[in-house]
């Protein structure tokens, strides 16, 4: 898993899964391209944390500073991150491989993976989040 090569060590891991019709190759586009402004729960956490509300889209979560995409492997996987300063502001991150060094203490560090893999008629849609506290 990417989350695994990018970020073993964590404090904290949430997981969710749920099954999907069609297969990996189908689904990944949706899953990668996802729209979660018809959530309440996500406007509402995203509120909670001080971020915007208005472009909840993946794609311009990634576009944004509070997001990047730090590896694909399309149509099985792909991981974003996110680093957040001592003072809780959002850290830009260059490449993964600043993701993977960060270690300015008392900063955070956000992994968020999602995974794609056949299951029976359709595709097992995993996400793993963990955050690492400096």
């Amino acid at each position: 898993m990417l989350l695994n090569e990018s970020m073993p060590r964590f404090d904290y891991i949430e997981t969710h899964s749920t099954l999907v019709a069609g297969p990996p190759a189908a689904v990944y586009p949706l899953v990668r391209h996802l729209d979660f402004s018809e959530s309440w729960i996500t406007r509402s956490l995203f509120w909670l944390r001080g971020l915007d509300t208005a472009g909840l889209r993946l794609d311009s979560m990634l576009d944004g500073t509070e997001f990047r995409l730090l590896a694909e492997s399309p149509p099985a996987e792909f991981l974003v991150g996110g680093l957040v300063s001592p003072q809780l502001k959002a850290e830009p991150i260059r490449d993964r491989q600043h993701f993977e060094e960060y270690s300015v203490t008392n900063g955070m560090k956000l992994g968020w993976n999602f995974t794609l893999r056949p299951d029976g008629d359709g595709t097992r849609v995993t996400t793993e989040t963990r955050v690492l506290c400096l």
